[in-house]
């Protein structure tokens, strides 16, 4: 009883669900800030990308031309839709047929 507690507050809580959200975040908000050292920068994008798991990308030409994709789009119903997919749950495809 107490391992499907445990199982069930990590699936609530966990941040890797979001793993969409904060690889377009990465994409489309790593500027160098005015004055940003680089060191800082380079240290920043690596904060960031601690958050991305791009290591437990299987695909990653799909995965690509899904994030581009999603960097594209212009429709903010549409991001709140892709954004609260798993990431395992959807492929480019899949990303399409969303917005669409």
């Amino acid at each position: 009883m107490m391992d499907q507690i445990v199982a069930y507050i990590k699936v609530q809580f966990d941040p890797t669900h979001f793993v969409i959200q904060e690889r377009f975040k990465f994409w489309t908000t790593m500027q160098r800030q005015p004055r940003e050292s680089i060191q800082e920068l380079a240290a920043r994008i690596r904060q960031a990308a601690a958050t991305c798991k791009f290591a437990s990308i299987a695909d990653p030409l799909d995965e690509a031309l899904r994030t581009r994709f999603i960097c594209s789009v212009n429709n903010e119903a549409v991001l709140k839709a892709l954004f609260k997919m798993k990431a395992d749950e959807f492929d480019f495809t899949t990303a399409i047929q969303v917005a669409i």
